[in-house]
């Protein structure tokens, strides 16, 4: 049945299911199966439920009627849980499909105890080690023998981890096998230890490829598992010697060799997109200038004050902290524009803008060289204006960061951008090595930043004022800071440049 074309959208394991409807006549009992998901997919009441639940619907139904019953019952569940914040928030969508499609009990309830149950375990030391969405999956699965099935993955890992002959492979791979929960995971460490230990460590492929996935290739094509890494391990050197690893990820890279060989441009958009996801939660917002330009305060007569700021202004409970503020600042290079243009709100001659978290300034002199280089700014600041506190009544458009020349640190800061010139590299002319983007990387050897980044650690993010986020790169040093951009920010100014 499976080499009939009237089949072929079915998988082997739809049809060996749909089979046990009917034995004694298997193409009678797949016609109808495929009759039913026929109409029921080009059915508008069922637009929005995917035709794989269709499927799988049409064979344990069989009947046309109660098949779109049960999937129009699935789809009702499945719009009031995506209106549920804290079950979006909590559970990835195709989570809340499968349970909103195969829960015939209330899916609200049963939701509501795998969150109860899942912050009880997550506090439960005993299941530090395992994975926050092995512990979701497993409350989802097996409800009722989750906590016996959880104490098996930490026994089976704990097993693994004391036996002299896995000691020495990456932990990674170990904790995944334990999670797994296969019922003979002993088996795939011992098919992985002989290529790990000959092969992998040898050619350097554990340098390039995460330990996870070495496993996933090995699980997934064991035949093919050496050519396929070490042909992708060649693309892998071909791009390394184009463009500097320190904030792309070397296991990062080679997984889109491996598995996008063609397509790595698209891999690394729909990461970058997911990237904005994960970083919305920064330690702190912080204040940092990549390309300088003088201001001095003619009015300012306190040499040394103190503003203070929140952290995270996305997160009302993320703090303050205090950050120096004096007479001579500096701000971005291109914040100023001596002849602006339409629309820029940044600061300029006879222009006011507002100091971020401070007060609102104007421009009133512009001072040059012999050359005509504009050596530093000349501003007046208007103390009534200081945010939080403002009564001046003035109204600015414009805000820039900032910082005090006298406190500032300095650091080094690595502006990482796209990979490639082109949307979609794997259709373009030429070879791939063509349409590298040769500004990919931009180094600003000494930028400044307030004191407080000093204490910034390997763990934690920050987000950098109107530049991006970053992250402190592991070759910073107490004396030398370094700072790698992970993604950008959105630039109003920039958008309007472009247009021109």
């Amino acid at each position: 049945l499976s080499n009939l074309p009237k089949y072929k959208d079915f998988g082997a394991s739809i049809i060996k299911k749909g089979l046990r409807n009917n034995l004694e006549d298997p193409v009678s009992a797949m016609d109808e199966i495929v009759s039913t998901y026929e109409q029921l997919s080009n059915d508008p009441e069922l637009s929005s439920t995917p035709h794989y639940l269709i499927k799988r619907f049409s064979i344990n139904y069989v009947s046309e009627e109660k098949t779109k019953s049960a999937l129009l019952r699935g789809q009702q569940n499945y719009e009031k849980l995506v209106n549920n914040k804290r079950f979006v928030d909590f559970f990835d969508f195709r989570t809340l499909r499968n349970v909103a499609y195969n829960n015939r009990f209330s899916t609200n309830n049963f939701l509501n105890n795998v969150l109860r149950r899942y912050k009880s375990m997550r506090t439960n030391e005993e299941f530090e080690i395992i994975d926050n969405n092995i512990i979701k999956s497993v409350l989802i699965r097996s409800p009722r023998v989750a906590y016996e099935k959880l104490t098996e993955i930490v026994s089976s890992y704990n097993q693994f981890k004391n036996d002299p002959r896995y000691m020495h492979l990456p932990d990674a791979y170990i904790k995944d096998v334990a999670q797994s929960q296969t019922k003979k995971p002993e088996v795939y460490l011992n098919k992985y230890l002989k290529s790990y230990n000959t092969y992998i460590v040898e050619n350097g492929l554990d340098k390039k490829f995460s330990a996870y996935t070495i496993k996933n290739e090995f699980d997934r094509t064991n035949k093919w598992a050496k050519r396929n890494l070490t042909k992708s391990s060649s693309l892998f050197d071909e791009l390394a010697d184009e463009v500097d690893l320190t904030n792309l990820g070397p296991h990062f890279l080679g997984y889109a060799c491996l598995y996008r060989p063609n397509q790595i441009e698209v891999f690394l958009d729909e990461a970058r997109s997911k990237i904005y996801e994960m970083l919305d939660d920064p330690k702190y917002t912080g204040f940092e200038v990549n390309y300088i330009k003088n201001i001095v305060l003619e009015s300012f007569m306190n040499a040394n004050s103190e503003k203070l700021i929140e952290n995270n202004p996305e997160d009302i409970d993320g703090g303050y902290r205090e950050i120096p503020f004096s007479k001579e600042l500096y701000i971005e290079q291109e914040d100023f524009m001596e002849f602006p243009a339409k629309k820029y709100f940044r600061l300029a001659p006879g222009q006011m803008v507002r100091l971020k978290s401070a007060f609102i300034i104007k421009c009133d002199e512009v001072v040059k060289d012999a050359a005509g280089n504009i050596v530093e700014l000349h501003c007046t600041y208007f103390p009534e204006s200081r945010s939080g506190f403002d009564t001046s009544g003035i109204q600015v458009k414009g805000t820039l960061h900032w910082v005090s020349i006298a406190h500032a640190i300095t650091a080094e800061v690595r502006l990482y951008d796209r990979l490639f010139k082109v949307a979609d590299v794997a259709n373009a002319e030429g070879d791939f090595k063509d349409h590298i983007n040769e500004h990919s990387l931009e180094v600003v050897q000494n930028a400044y930043a307030e004191p407080d980044l000093q204490n910034a650690t390997l763990n934690n993010r920050y987000q950098f004022i109107r530049k991006g986020y970053f992250c402190l790169d592991s070759e910073s040093t107490a004396g030398k800071l370094v700072f790698n951009r992970t993604v950008t920010l959105k630039d109003g100014w920039a958008k309007e440049m472009k247009k021109v």
